[in-house]
């Protein structure tokens, strides 16, 4: 399976749970918003302005992320 390190978005290293290397998983972020049954979205700053993820953001800007995709912006909610 491919890592993170390289399918990663260039500006924040975002990934999908295909990639992503726990424990660190959005649901766990400070940035992470719930939606709808299991999808999110991330408030995140660096996220947000990621080029990449320009086809996750919703009006207000904010970027759909799934509970166990991940970022290299991750902040800890404990």
């Amino acid at each position: 399976m491919a890592s993170q390190k390289e399918n990663g978005t260039y500006q924040t290293g975002f990934v999908t749970q295909v990639q992503c290397e726990p424990p660190r998983m959005c649901r766990n972020c400070k940035n992470f918003r719930q939606g709808l049954r299991d999808s999110g979205w991330c408030n995140g700053t660096h996220v947000m302005a990621d080029p990449e993820l320009k086809t996750r953001r919703n009006p207000a800007g904010l970027v759909r992320v799934g509970p166990s995709d991940y970022c290299w912006f991750f902040d800890s909610k404990s």
